[in-house]
């Protein structure tokens, strides 16, 4: 899982308007980590926004009672800091489905200059790695001999991490359904 997967996940229902931002390319995003680094009282004088990053996703995993309440106070603060610049929660998902679609745009036009062999060598490989562990999967959960749990949470492990990959991969290809609900939704909203 990826830092900001953790992140967001720790601070999504007491701090949902900055857990959208959070990891994005978002001009808000550095002021909802200043946000969220300030509830939990940590530092971030002198330290990288990597290093801040990793110390609240550290942070973000076994977040006490405290700190949960002291993110609800700044979740305030933010939202009304974001809302005198002007942002409301409609606006916020219109300019992250805008940012989203840039991305993916901007992907499949570089692939489109440099050729799109790289990523079909990518899908292509994925996919074989999706079939061959679940194949393996299968095979070692009916065989007639007995799998060492440690292998298997291994493989499993594995699994999923491909599977999460492979997923991103596809979406490269044919997009994803939540993202073009959201901007179908964002967009519908803008337009009133």
């Amino acid at each position: 899982m990826s830092i900001w997967k953790k992140v967001r996940a720790g601070v999504s229902t007491v701090m949902p308007v900055a857990a959208k931002v959070l990891g994005t390319a978002h001009p808000l995003a550095g002021m909802a980590m200043d946000f969220l680094a300030g509830a939990l009282e940590i530092d971030g004088e002198g330290k990288s926004r990597r290093a801040l990053e990793r110390e609240v996703a550290a942070r973000m995993e076994a977040p006490t009672a405290a700190d949960l309440a002291a993110i609800q106070k700044a979740n305030n603060e933010f939202e009304l800091a974001i809302a005198q610049l002007g942002y409301d929660e409609q606006r916020l998902d219109v300019e992250l489905a805008e940012l989203e679609m840039a991305d993916r745009q901007n992907a499949r036009a570089l692939a489109g200059q440099t050729g799109i062999w790289p990523q079909f060598t990518l899908a292509v490989t994925l996919t074989l790695m999706v079939f061959g562990l679940a194949g393996l999967l299968v095979w070692m959960l009916t065989a007639e001999f007995e799998t060492k749990p440690e292998v298997l949470a291994l493989v499993s492990t594995l699994f999923g991490a491909v599977l999460s990959e492979w997923r991103g991969c596809l979406a490269f290809f044919h997009g994803t359904t939540h993202g073009s609900s959201r901007k179908t939704d964002a967009m519908a909203a803008k337009a009133r």
